[in-house]
Order: structure tokens, then C-alpha cells, then sequence
């Protein structure tokens, strides 16, 4: 199966929002670990370096006077 840069995005996410827990870094860093040296030109595995390097986003911060 053939996919590209933005469908490989899209399987990631669609995987990632389905899982019962966030999906961390260490996650990621397992799937990249298994998969990525069998599929280094795969654009899953393009995906998965991008979630390493990028990380977490940081958290939303709230302004305003808490209730």
C-alpha cells in the first residue's frame, strides 16, 4: 500500500486520538525503535521521527481569574 507524507499523518493521528491514554513520547519512540530501521524511506516512519523531534506540545495556559 502506497501512501503518502499526509495520509501517514492522518493513520497516526486517527491511531493516536483511538488509543484509551495519551500517546507520549516514549510511545513513539518504540514504534520509530521497531519500525523505522525496516522502512527508513516509509512516510510513516517520517512521521514518527517528527513526533520525536517535535515532543509535546506545550500546555494550553488559561488566562483570567479563576471561579
Amino acid at each position: 500500500m502506497e501512501i503518502g507524507p499526509e495520509e501517514a499523518r492522518t493513520i497516526f493521528l486517527d491511531w493516536a486520538l483511538g488509543l484509551p491514554e495519551a500517546v507520549g513520547t516514549d510511545d513513539v519512540a518504540a514504534l520509530l525503535a521497531h519500525y523505522g530501521p525496516r522502512y527508513p524511506d516509509h512516510p510513516m516512519t517520517t512521521v514518527l521521527r517528527d513526533g520525536i523531534e517535535r515532543g509535546a506540545p506545550p500546555p494550553v495556559r488559561r488566562r483570567g481569574r479563576r471561579r
